[in-house]
Formats: C-alpha cells, structure tokens, sequence
C-alpha cells in the first residue's frame, strides 16, 4: 500500500507489485532505468514492434517476469472489470540503459528511427519512474540505485529540455 500511493504513473499497480516482489532488487542504475523503460515506452510505429533489445542478461530476465506479472495482473483486472494494464515493450531498455550508463545521444539514435523528442520525452518518462522508486523502494539499495539513474538521466538534451526561457513582453518580437 505505502508503495502504490507514492507512485503517479498509469501503471502504478504494475510497478508496485514489481517493486514488492523484488524485480529491481540487486540491479544497478543502468539496468533499474532499462527495466523502468519497459514500463514507460510504447512504441508507436504503424510496423510490428521489433523484438526487444535488453543490455544485460539479468535485465532480460527480468523483463520476462515483469510481462508474466502483467499478465497476472490482466487476469485480475479481466475478472473483476478493471481496466487493463499497459503490456510492458522492452523496446527502450538498451537506449535507457546506454543513456544512464553514459553513453552519447548520438551513439544511442544512430541508426534507429527515433526521434530527438521521442528520445528526450522517453527519458524523461524514465526518469520520473527511477525517482519516484528511489523514494517508494522499501529496499535501500533499490533507492539507491534508482537515485542513481535520475542524477546519470538527467544529462546533455535531457538536461537541456527541461530549462524554459521566459517569454518576451512583445510578443516574441526581436528589438
């Protein structure tokens, strides 16, 4: 219960449970932030979604046992008229990981059909996940580690998104 209601996210029941039955237990910032991302991306090509691509053995592992959690959760909400939970796609976890490990923007969009404003708004999404986990976890490494993921997160475009200049008082004209 102390969990879910420090969580603000459409899927905060999945998130919870995975959180009480210790999916992010035992992972570092990089691979806290990959599995956030299965949470958080959807992605939105007309196209079949591509398999996805997790960084680590473990973060694969776990990913599997998020979706069969979902699918628990599917059940539920199937046989008491709740609304479904949003299917978990692993298809950021490597880009989330990459990000939060240090690599460059460029190196992680290279080649990939995403965009600078899918990329910086998935980030970001990613971001307030890890940060609401580093002050629900009840595991102190778990919050840790999630705390870890919003400080690397929050670096380079991400950064840069996130300051708004003031507007002019004429209306944008140039003097």
């Amino acid at each position: 219960g102390d969990v879910i209601t420090g969580l603000f996210h459409e899927s905060d029941l999945l998130v919870a449970e995975a959180v009480r039955r210790g999916l992010f237990n035992g992972l570092s910032a990089p691979e806290v932030a990959a599995l956030a991302s299965c949470v958080v991306y959807e992605d939105r090509s007309p196209e079949p979604a591509p398999p996805a691509r997790h960084p680590t053995a473990e973060v694969a592992r776990r990913a599997r046992s998020l979706e069969r959690l979902h699918a628990e959760l599917v059940k539920l909400s199937d046989r008491y008229g709740a609304p479904r939970p949003r299917d978990p796609d692993g298809g950021f976890s490597d880009i989330a990981f990459g990000w939060v490990d240090g690599e460059s923007f460029a190196d992680l969009v290279d080649g990939t059909d995403l965009t600078g404003g899918d990329f910086v708004r998935t980030i970001r999404q990613v971001v307030d996940l890890c940060e609401q986990l580093s002050q629900v976890a009840p595991d102190d490494a778990v919050a840790a580690a999630a705390a870890a993921a919003v400080a690397a997160g929050v670096r380079g475009v991400v950064a840069d998104s996130a300051v708004v200049q003031p507007a002019s008082d004429d209306g944008g004209a140039q003097r």
